[in-house]
This record gives structure tokens, C-alpha cells and sequence, in this order.
């Protein structure tokens, strides 16, 4: 399965999903938020976390980072708030503070072990 978003393709191979989820192991996969929602509906089992921005600034301030350029950004920036908008069928919703990536793994992995 994929999903084009801003017209790149991305899919997670669910056979591969499967195999290590029917091993009892924890899968732990970063997908475009439509692309978890599409997950979670297909696999009921599957618990979705939202990771957000701290902020529209340094959202933006992180894909200049990411060498996108100021058109594709524009683009990007259109998008979000829909994507902002589907936080609502998450279970969960950390934000991403810069500079703390270990500290927000860390929450959302206490998350996941509370439930």
C-alpha cells in the first residue's frame, strides 16, 4: 500500500508489518499522519501518536534545515493545518520541542508501556 503526499509516494510493506507484529514484537513506524489513520482503520490493534511542532516558526525554521525549498514550504504550510486538524483521531498528541528528539521518544515510548 502507499499514498502520494506533496506528490511523493510512501508505503510501509504490511507483510513486513505483519510478520514482526506476529513475532509479538513492537512496531514502531514514522508515517504521514493520513497514512496512520489509514493504518489504525485497516489494523485495529494499532495505536497512533501524533507528533507535532512546537510551533508554525519552527516548523518552518526545520524544513529549511531539511534543504526543501521556500516554494515547497509554501506548499507544506498549506497542507498543515489539515494535518493539524486529523490530530483528533490520534491517542495520543507529544510535541517535538527542538533540540529535545530523545526527550519526546522517551515520552511517547511511556506512553505506549502505560497502555
Amino acid at each position: 500500500d502507499h499514498l502520494i503526499v506533496n506528490g511523493y509516494n510512501y508505503g510501509t510493506p504490511l507483510k513486513d508489518f505483519f510478520r514482526v507484529l506476529e513475532r509479538g514484537n513492537r512496531v514502531i513506524l514514522h508515517l504521514a499522519a493520513t497514512t496512520a489513520i489509514l493504518l489504525k482503520r485497516r489494523v485495529a490493534q494499532v495505536t497512533i501518536v501524533f507528533v507535532a511542532p512546537p510551533s508554525r516558526l519552527s516548523l518552518i525554521g526545520r524544513l529549511r534545515k531539511r534543504g526543501m525549498s521556500e516554494e515547497q514550504i509554501q506548499i507544506r504550510m498549506r497542507i498543515d493545518p489539515t494535518r493539524m486538524q486529523q490530530a483528533i483521531e490520534f491517542y495520543f498528541i507529544v510535541v517535538n520541542y527542538d533540540d529535545e528528539e530523545l526527550e519526546t521518544a522517551q515520552r511517547i515510548v511511556r506512553f505506549l508501556d502505560g497502555i
